[in-house]
């Protein structure tokens, strides 16, 4: 990857069970192979994320670097599968 070029990627969080969720990361790294999964793994977050009720109250998005720099974003799209 290069410093200042833009790339595409897709984040993907469905539910699997009533106590799992499989996250999936998906990049594009701009060399015409399209998107490769960069990330998947299954989760088992608190069982208060699956109660939709009250979960849309709070819920959120957001993006986060774990590390020194910068990360630019552009053209978000949000989805309920």
């Amino acid at each position: 990857m290069e410093v200042g070029k833009w790339y595409k990627f897709r984040y993907s969080f469905k539910d699997k069970s009533s106590t799992e969720v499989d996250i999936k990361v998906e990049l594009d790294y701009n060399d015409g192979q399209g998107f490769r999964t960069v990330l998947q793994h299954v989760a088992k977050p608190p069982s208060v994320f699956f109660n939709k009720t009250d979960s849309n109250t709070w819920s959120q998005l957001w993006l986060r670097l774990n590390d020194e720099g910068k990360i630019g974003t552009r053209h978000i799209k949000l989805f309920a599968i």
